[in-house]
């Protein structure tokens, strides 16, 4: 509990706030760090006529704070070394905190602990509702934290973060721009717009590919979620995955999406379509770096006249629609839905049907970033230098399921200095990815590992 309260609405602070606290055990942004915390808060304001149902279980037993014991008004708070614990024992009711409550109606953003060391490990989430509290039970809290300032932090800059959960619908992701992936978009950071190994780049023209140590993939035939996210069509690998290693970097394989035109460009040119297999880095540089980096290896795909792609062919009449973009104008700017359309299709999909029949010595490396908010700095890249081809039907079938005449990806960044390998007139370094000093490291926000690249 906190008096008054920590966060603030339209620069007012409320009576108080509890902040129930929860250990992340599912699902990104474990893909962000090794611990991170889910953090739901209410807010409180005070009644002449109404009390707290769910303080009252508890209001008469709280503990007083024995460290502040004989200090002056105002004086400050100290921590002290043991907890003062009280005789109650419960049980509570915790679902009367919420009980009456909209569970619908709630603010999110990334942010951090409220108390040092303020690690930037919380998704935080507070209820727009206020519950009631009587000014006899605040009274009780006060006199419990046993100090008249209050045990608060004040509200901090946002510096580009954007909280989400008004009507107000976020900034769209396509067309790309900056400033609303930096600002205003869903998952928006300032590492978009300020990042230094920002993905996708113009990859070289490379009539003579360097013969490298090939990518040791073992993927297999897998089961799938085939799901439309709203920004893209997306394999998820479901069980037993495949693996990708070179040297001593060690990935796992979860998920395969898609990008129309592509993300990466050679030379200049934009291709039709481009897969991106998100692996999970389980070996290996940068895990010094951070605790959790990715390796995602990409293809480019050109339309042909005569020829049609097997691996595509698997699961092209099974894609599901973006139902969020249902009845969207031509061209019009494609924003994040809530939720994903899951397709009925589960599989088996043959995955090495996608690198079958390709070199997998002659690939493009470059240390990057996310390709969609946060743009977190944490993607081993690896494009490979063939092309598979498709046909225009398979290319509109996957146009039609992402769903705008406008395509779903961001144009290539700046390198910033960066060194792209994989061709012989170029610095193949060969042992080691030139990875930033310092890594960039956007908050998770309320991306999920749908909707990574």
């Amino acid at each position: 509990f906190h008096w008054g309260s920590e966060h603030t609405v339209g620069g007012r602070q409320l009576d108080l706030s509890v902040h129930c606290v929860h250990l992340q055990t599912a699902g990104p942004p474990l893909s962000m760090t090794s611990t991170h915390f889910g953090v739901l808060g209410f807010l409180f304001e005070v009644s002449d006529t109404e009390s707290d149902p769910f303080l009252a279980q508890f209001e008469d037993a709280l503990p007083p704070a024995h460290s502040n014991e004989g200090a002056a008004a105002g004086a400050h708070r100290r921590m002290s070394d043991a907890a003062v614990v009280s005789e109650f024992k419960g049980p509570i009711d915790f679902a009367s905190l919420y009980k009456n409550e909209s569970l619908t109606e709630f603010y999110t953003y990334e942010g951090s602990l409220t108390t040092p060391p303020c690690s930037e490990v919380v998704d935080w989430h507070v209820a727009m509702e206020k519950r009631k509290v009587s000014k006899a039970q605040l009274k009780k809290f006060k006199d419990a934290m046993g100090i008249s300032v209050g045990n608060y932090r004040p509200a901090q800059p946002l510096k580009g973060r954007v909280i989400q959960g008004c009507d107000k619908e976020a900034a769209p992701w396509y067309p790309y721009t900056s400033k609303a992936w930096a600002e205003t978009a869903k998952g928006a950071s300032i590492v978009c717009r300020d990042g230094q190994f920002q993905s996708p780049v113009d990859l070289p023209e490379c009539p003579a590919p360097e013969s490298r140590a090939p990518l040791q993939l073992t993927w297999g035939k897998h089961d799938v979620a085939l799901k439309n996210n709203a920004h893209t069509v997306q394999l998820d690998v479901v069980g037993d995955a495949g693996k990708m290693k070179i040297g001593t970097y060690e990935y796992t394989l979860l998920q395969c999406h898609f990008h129309w035109g592509s993300e990466h460009t050679v030379g200049g040119r934009q291709l039709d379509l481009s897969v991106h297999c998100v692996h999970l880095q389980t070996a290996g540089p940068p895990l010094s770096m951070t605790s959790t980096h990715f390796g995602v290896l990409g293809f480019l795909f050109e339309v042909s006249d005569t020829e049609s792609d097997p691996f595509l062919a698997q699961f092209e009449d099974a894609l599901p629609p973006a139902h969020s973009n249902e009845g969207a104008a031509a061209g019009a700017h494609r924003r994040m839905s809530d939720a994903a359309v899951v397709s009925e299709f589960k599989g088996p999909i043959d995955f090495a049907s996608l690198y079958k029949n390709e070199s997998l010595t002659e690939f493009y490396t470059y240390e990057g970033s996310l390709t969609t908010p946060p743009c977190s700095e944490v993607v081993d890249w690896y494009v490979a230098v063939q092309r598979r081809k498709m046909s225009k039907e398979q290319l509109q079938k996957f146009r039609e399921a992402i769903g705008t005449t406008a395509g779903n990806f961001r144009p290539p960044q700046e390198l910033n200095g960066r060194v792209v390998d994989g061709c012989k007139d170029r610095d193949v370094a060969g042992a080691a990815l030139a990875r930033p000093a310092a890594m960039v490291l956007a908050p998770a926000a309320v991306m999920l590992l749908a909707s990574l690249m």
